[in-house]
């Protein structure tokens, strides 16, 4: 079964970067994440831990050990958040079946192809480009 994801909101370009790179890595820790936004995309530790946190679509999934390197010693260490996606909070939020562009929007833009049994996600361009669109696009409307 597919589902269409289509990103939508204030973060979303920030949101779309991170499920992406959740998807294809499995998990990362926070500092992981924020290594991901550089040049004009940028984002606070603030803005991230309120994107990972608050939108409901990212699971702590462990803890990483980190250490700072100081002129003493090495026993400055603090722990760091794993995260990984919430697939079922993430088809929940950002799922649609709508397959027609918005108000004048592009079609593939922020749009991705969700495969709810592995979890895999494709941009929507990738699977018109492998001719995989026509059945899924009748998988998605029920026809």
């Amino acid at each position: 079964m597919h589902r269409l994801l289509f990103f939508t909101g204030r973060k979303c370009r920030k949101i779309e970067k991170i499920v992406l790179a959740l998807n294809r890595e499995g998990e990362m820790s926070t500092h992981q994440i924020i290594d991901l936004f550089s040049g004009k995309l940028g984002v606070t530790s603030q803005e991230l831990g309120n994107i990972l946190s608050k939108t409901g679509i990212f699971d702590k999934s462990g803890k990483h050990k980190a250490f700072r390197l100081t002129s003493n010693s090495l026993d400055h260490s603090y722990t760091i958040c794993k995260w990984s996606i919430n697939y079922s909070n993430l088809i929940r939020k950002y799922g649609s079946e709508d397959t027609e562009p918005r108000r004048g929007a592009a079609l593939y833009r922020y749009r991705h192809v969700i495969d709810t049994t592995t979890n895999e996600i494709n941009s929507l361009s990738t699977m018109v480009k492998r001719d995989n669109w026509d059945f899924i696009h009748k998988e998605i409307k029920g026809i």
